[in-house]
């Protein structure tokens, strides 16, 4: 059996990926970076996830270091529309209402029923044939049950909690009966690098934007459109706020 980690981007997938490299076999690990997931068999399938709120103010603080894809698809396709990259709050909402008025979709799936972050994740966790029979799905109710039919992951970690879950993990992976997957070392590897935080933004600019001040009628845009990964993995703040 190998482990296939589908890195979804801005969810601490960096980190993440760096903790595996200290703590699974080389010859038993696949990163499957910002791709559809690979038909391979005997696989055990992680994704990474993220309260979509924080997603896109992580995406946002790293546009205005020009830096990522998404960044560098607008300045290609959208250069009139480059100036809410100055990293205010004023402009962190025009950069959300761009996202979701302009359709901006790179080269990911586009469903008029999903927000941005939300067809990242299914790009990233259904395989390819599944991701086409999903554009024919009109309504929510029937795209969330096909997905939940279809979805290929067999674990989740959440970036809020990001620590816990791969020390679950590894509880898991211990008892797995296949065996052999986890370094010699890998206890020893993990506490030295436990603490280790890859590919983050600055903290001034982290300062600077505040999801908390978001206009009710964006935050509900987000709640709307990000409906699906709010219903399955943050069902409280959904329930608390929408």
């Amino acid at each position: 059996m190998k482990i296939i980690f589908n890195h979804l981007e801005k969810t601490g997938g960096t980190t993440i990926h760096f903790l595996f490299t200290q703590i699974i076999k080389e010859e038993k690990y696949i990163r499957n970076m910002h791709r559809i997931v690979p038909e391979i068999d005997n696989v055990f399938n992680i994704i990474s996830i993220r309260n979509p709120f924080n997603f896109y103010k992580s995406l946002y603080l790293y546009g205005c270091e020009g830096r990522g894809g998404l960044y560098k698809n607008i300045k290609k396709n959208y250069k009139n529309k480059m100036n809410f990259y100055n990293c205010t709050q004023a402009e962190y909402i025009n950069f959300i209402n761009f996202i979701y008025k302009e359709n901006v979709v790179e080269n990911y799936l586009f469903h008029e029923l999903c927000g941005l972050f939300t067809r990242k994740f299914l790009y990233c966790s259904l395989l390819k044939k599944n991701l086409e029979e999903l554009k024919n799905i009109k309504d929510y109710l029937t795209l969330k049950n096909y997905f939940l039919n279809k979805k290929t992951y067999n674990f989740i970690i959440k970036n809020e909690t990001l620590i816990s879950d791969i020390k679950k993990l590894i509880l898991y992976l211990e008892k797995k009966p296949e065996g052999g997957l986890l370094k010699n070392n890998y206890k020893e590897n993990f506490c030295k690098n436990i603490n280790i935080k890859k590919n983050f933004t600055s903290e001034e600019n982290k300062i600077k934007i505040n999801n908390e001040l978001l206009p009710s009628e964006i935050k509900n845009l987000i709640f709307e459109k990000e409906k699906l990964i709010f219903e399955l993995f943050y069902p409280e703040i959904l329930k608390d706020n929408y």
